[in-house]
């Protein structure tokens, strides 16, 4: 997508993740478990259907490439494995903001029911 905004101000709300429940609909509660400046830990909680699901992601922040890219540690069911990225790049007015895990994550037992859902 793409916002009018700079890309350095899209970047620090994707990299602080802690503020999520404010602008991110799905997201409930965010808790930083570890954080070294670069790389972190997160326990996350966000809707998914109508249940709330939780699990914790490794994430390594780059602020310099405006880069985030992450990993599940311990997913909620019926996800097996889910890595992503997510970039910020600068445009003349704005900036264009990337997520990147629609072909980064499995589901136990490959059902495509549980594919489509997550």
């Amino acid at each position: 997508m793409t916002a009018p905004a700079p890309s350095g101000v899209l970047y620090g709300l994707i990299a602080d993740a802690t503020v999520w429940p404010l602008f991110f609909p799905p997201s409930v509660h965010v808790e930083q478990l570890d954080f070294d400046g670069t790389r972190e830990r997160l326990r996350m909680w966000a809707v998914a259907g109508d249940r709330i699901s939780s699990w914790v992601s490794h994430r390594r922040l780059d602020v310099g490439q405006r880069r985030v890219e992450f990993r599940q540690e311990r997913p909620s069911a019926p996800v097996e494995t889910m890595t992503g990225l997510w970039t910020v790049e600068p445009l003349g007015d704005g900036s264009r903001v990337t997520l990147g895990h629609a072909l980064a994550f499995t589901v136990v037992g490959d059902a495509p029911a549980d594919a489509a859902w997550t």
